[in-house]
């Protein structure tokens, strides 16, 4: 199915450049993480019902690691 992996893939993207070890200002050394869910909207499907699938996903890439997506 070409949209879900169109997500896995843009996610992967965005997960990876974002995850690392980076300098604040001072440059103190400080680590980003990121958790994403994501999920694809079916027909006739509320906007309501997508972002609750999608949040889910990300609270279940928070508890499983950092630097993990969710697809559901």
């Amino acid at each position: 199915f070409l949209e879900r992996d169109l997500v896995a893939a843009f996610s992967f993207s965005i997960d990876r450049a974002s995850a690392g070890v980076y300098e604040d200002l001072s440059g103190k050394a400080i680590e980003a993480t990121l958790s994403i869910g994501a999920t694809i909207a079916s027909p006739g499907e509320s906007a309501g019902m997508v972002m609750a699938r999608a949040d889910e996903a990300m609270y279940q890439a928070k508890q499983a690691r950092r630097n993990m997506v969710v697809r559901i």
